[in-house]
């Protein structure tokens, strides 16, 4: 995850209370290694984390653990979105997260890993508007 904080840094990204950051699979990863790297006195609105994975279980990306003490307070809210069957991303690292981080799991049964190339159907994720909107806890 090195690589995407050293690109996201180098830009003009202003992270405020009024940031929304959606990230899936190793973007999710992505997502929770921009918090932990965010300033202490950083605070974002919103952080959604579709599919996700604990790295260090995984090879898909840096195997460098998440450190969650510094990802605690970076985001008002907090939600990991996942499915019951993914086939890459095992539900116990959504869940992991949500309880450590004290953050909303939503689960949504049978969307194996919201992949369009496991499913056209995945070329849009509807449920996150409801998700964003508080129609859906």
């Amino acid at each position: 995850m090195p690589t995407y904080r050293e690109f996201i840094f180098s830009n003009d990204f202003d992270f405020n209370e009024e940031t929304l950051i959606i990230g899936h699979s190793s973007g999710a990863v992505a997502t929770l290694s921009l918090l932990e790297a965010l300033e202490q006195d950083k605070k974002i609105d919103t952080a959604v984390m579709v599919g996700v994975y604990r790295p260090e279980n995984h090879d898909y990306s840096s195997k460098e653990p998440i450190d969650i003490n510094k990802v605690k307070g970076k985001a008002v809210r907090m939600v990991f979105v996942h499915s019951d069957n993914d086939p890459y991303c095992p539900l116990e690292g959504a869940e992991y997260f949500a309880k450590t981080l004290n953050a909303e799991l939503v689960v949504i049964p049978n969307n194996d890993h919201f992949s369009y190339e496991l499913n056209p159907k995945h070329s849009k994720l509807p449920e996150l508007i409801d998700i964003l909107t508080g129609e859906i806890e």
